[in-house]
């Protein structure tokens, strides 16, 4: 069983989802890194996901909610529906995937994992962080 797991994730070139997902998204011109992110994710979904099964029963929905949730995490603007219509998918069906994605991977906006423009805002908050713990601790200096 463990074989068959391992060869269903890595013993292959591309599976349908990602044919889609990298056809689609490279016809909307969407950078490279931002691709790479979106399959990056579906790797690490169905790693994530273990033996729990993975139903695929259109790869275009998945590919859908993958464009659309690296595209959120990268700060662009983009409506769920114009990604559902971009795959041919139902906005219902594309919002579910979207949520278990999200769910099971704990993404959030500008998630290192996925980020790929230059600078990350997340380290924004990091610097707030460490410098308001250095002026507190100067403020509590006798």
């Amino acid at each position: 069983a463990a074989a068959a797991r391992f060869e269903q994730l890595f013993g292959t070139g591309m599976d349908e989802v990602e044919q889609v997902l990298t056809r689609t998204m490279t016809q909307a011109g969407i950078p490279l890194p931002e691709i790479g992110s979106a399959i990056q994710m579906w790797l690490e979904y169905r790693i994530t996901l273990g033996s729990d099964p993975l139903i695929i029963r259109k790869p275009e929905t998945w590919a859908a909610a993958l464009d659309f949730t690296v595209r959120k995490v990268n700060l662009r603007h983009v409506r769920r529906q114009e990604i559902a219509d971009l795959y041919g998918v139902s906005d219902s069906a594309l919002r579910d995937r979207h949520s278990d994605l999200v769910s099971l991977l704990d993404v959030m906006p500008c998630d290192y994992r996925y980020f790929t423009a230059g600078d990350n805002p997340l380290d924004m908050l990091v610097e707030a962080a460490e410098l308001l713990e250095q002026l507190e601790e100067r403020f509590r200096e006798a």
